[in-house]
């Protein structure tokens, strides 16, 4: 009985094998109708000189179906990113839909794409009019709008959470003074006439 079971272990071994290296030979073996490079180029690689590069090298290795298909969905981001046709992302779209509610009587929206873009819009202020910290990477960059039209920058790593951050804070980072207001309960006073 233990004669019969390794006997079937072997045949089912060698039935392996020979499956196996019959795939191999499949695959050297030109397919009818077509000329066999193989040996064509095995033969010209060794019977050019070794410093021409024209001719194609039988010891380069052969690239493979992934390999392929991941090259030319690269292609195919490069091209898409070289197209100026293809549909750009519109940021201030983006901007507009996440907008929400921020300290202050403020906006915040942000848009994520290759690029972090935070924007806050002051509605009310007296001095700041938007802050927008635009992040690429590692490095960012953080503009300031005031009501006087001017556009002041700061480093990206000055104002870590932009949605909360108060105003008093953007001024002092500005070194710009709040403009005093009277009070709203009193009125100036006219000078008595002497």
């Amino acid at each position: 009985m233990k004669i019969l079971i390794a006997a079937g272990f072997l045949f089912l071994c060698m039935v392996l094998i020979s499956g196996c290296g019959s795939g191999l030979r499949e695959s050297n073996r030109p397919k009818p109708g077509s000329v066999g490079t193989s040996q064509t180029a095995a033969t010209t690689a060794s019977a050019s000189p070794a410093g021409d590069s024209n001719q194609p090298n039988a010891n380069a290795a052969v690239e493979t179906p992934m390999a392929a298909t991941r090259n030319r969905r690269l292609d195919a981001i490069r091209q898409a990113g070289n197209n100026p046709s293809a549909t750009k992302l519109d940021i201030e779209k983006i901007l507009r839909e996440s907008t929400r509610a921020a300290p202050e009587n403020s906006e915040f929206g942000v848009a994520l794409t290759d690029i972090l873009i935070e924007r806050r819009t002051f509605l009310k202020h007296p001095v700041l009019v938007r802050i927008e910290k635009v992040t690429e990477g590692e490095k960012g960059t953080i503009r300031v709008q005031t009501k006087d039209g001017k556009v002041h920058e700061l480093p990206g790593e000055a104002i870590p959470a932009l949605s909360t951050v108060p105003s008093s804070t953007i001024l002092s980072l500005l070194k710009i003074e709040l403009p005093v207001q009277p009070a709203s309960g009193s009125k100036p006073r006219a000078q008595a006439k002497n």
